[in-house]
């Protein structure tokens, strides 16, 4: 505790010193040299100390003897004597415990969308007020996130560490929605935060915001139900949107890492929110099969947000033919920015994410349903053989008009 106070007031000190040299005067009461004038007024990371690197120390021309600043190549503050300089670090911080159970998250993780400045706090206890120098720590399990603290000092006791979290998280071809997991080291202690990811479209509804194809005349929704943008690329994870077993309404199943059962249904709504797998002929989730389910604006399950439905057949036929190449380039180029999302077979799968997209249509073939496929060769109306009903499917909204 001695050396604390000894240091504590070393470095009152030399912060008067650093007062005087920034109205221009050195220790002996003489003018300082002009490059000696340094902006203190920074509240930067909580340091007093100009901030610098040692490009920009060793560039001040003639420093004042006793001008401090505050390194930052090397994390420590530095003085100079009139010769050298000389660095001043504290010994490093140290707590004697730290939580990583009870932590509370500002916000939370989407599983589409980029995390920015979402707010990480962290309890520690047994602080000895000494320095730390911050960090950066890459997420596991999920990974694609980083958590930042910036350096400080640790509390006198019982106190807080607030991470900022940022990325994009990595999940577009995940078989599951993996926690991100972030471990802590520091201050001698170390423990690991385990947070979970939530389904975009289970806490956010996707905007309704209007395109039309010029060439027909139609106007749909400019991305894909469960999309939080529009696509920037056919690799686009936050257009990819969810992917809907056809028929069925937006009851949480479309989540492409929801739940999975083998369980069918003889209902139109199930009571439950598991995608339904089903290997067998007809791979349909409910069994018997029903074909009057997504049929216009007022169909039964129709998942589209009011005034909009599921496409014809036809509908995508006239789509298709406005493209400027019929495969996923020609997709992405048309006005509805269509990325290769993948799909979600019978059994439950991702697959082939990003390079093949497919779209539901509302029309129905024998056992089966028709929509819209495209990959890097081709791009076509499949309608026999159709697609499986079981299959989780990009959902892409056309105005009812």
């Amino acid at each position: 505790m001695q050396s604390k106070k000894v240091l504590t007031v070393f470095i009152l000190l030399l912060c008067n010193s650093i007062m005087a040299q920034n109205i221009g005067i050195n220790n002996n009461g003489a003018q300082a040299d002009p490059s000696a004038i340094l902006d203190i007024s920074s509240n930067e990371k909580g340091f007093l100390p100009p901030r610098m690197t040692t490009t920009q120390r060793n560039n001040i021309t003639a420093p004042a003897t006793g001008l401090v600043i505050y390194n930052t190549d090397i994390d420590c503050l530095e003085s100079f004597d009139g010769t050298n300089w000389n660095t001043l670090c504290q010994q490093p911080g140290t707590i004697s415990g730290l939580d990583c159970t009870n932590y509370v998250l500002t916000g939370q993780l989407l599983a589409i969308e980029e995390a920015n400045g979402i707010a990480l706090v962290i309890n520690y206890t047994g602080g000895d007020g000494g320095p730390h120098n911050g960090q950066q720590i890459f997420s596991t399990g999920t990974t694609g996130y980083i958590a930042t603290l910036d350096a400080s000092i640790f509390a006198e006791g019982d106190g807080t560490l607030t991470y900022t979290i940022s990325g994009i998280p990595q999940v577009a071809q995940s078989p599951t929605l993996n926690n991100a997991e972030f471990l802590i080291n520091i201050g001698t202690q170390s423990c690991t935060v385990s947070i979970p990811l939530t389904c975009y479209s289970a806490v956010k509804p996707t905007a309704v915001r209007e395109v039309m194809n010029p060439q027909t005349g139609r106007i749909w929704m400019d991305r894909n139900l469960g999309a939080s943008r529009v696509a920037t690329s056919l690799s686009d994870i936050a257009a990819f949107g969810d992917l809907y077993q056809w028929g069925r309404f937006s009851d949480g199943h479309q989540c492409r890492w929801a739940n999975i059962t083998s369980a069918t249904s003889s209902t139109d709504r199930p009571n439950h929110a598991d995608f339904i797998t089903n290997p067998n002929v007809p791979q349909d989730w409910r069994i018997p099969q029903n074909d009057f389910l997504w049929q216009g604006a007022s169909g039964i399950n129709n998942p589209c947000p009011h005034g909009y439905r599921l496409p014809t057949e036809t509908e995508l036929t006239q789509e298709l033919r406005t493209w400027t190449s019929n495969d996923y380039n020609g997709a992405f180029a048309s006005p509805l920015k269509l990325p290769a999302g993948g799909v979600r077979g019978p059994s439950g799968a991702l697959n082939n994410t990003p390079t093949r997209g497919v779209i539901w249509s509302s029309s129905v073939d024998t056992g089966g349903s028709i929509g819209l496929r495209f990959d890097d060769t081709s791009a076509i109306v499949f309608i026999s053989p159709s697609f499986a009903r079981a299959s989780g499917v990009s959902v892409r909204c056309i105005k009812d008009n």
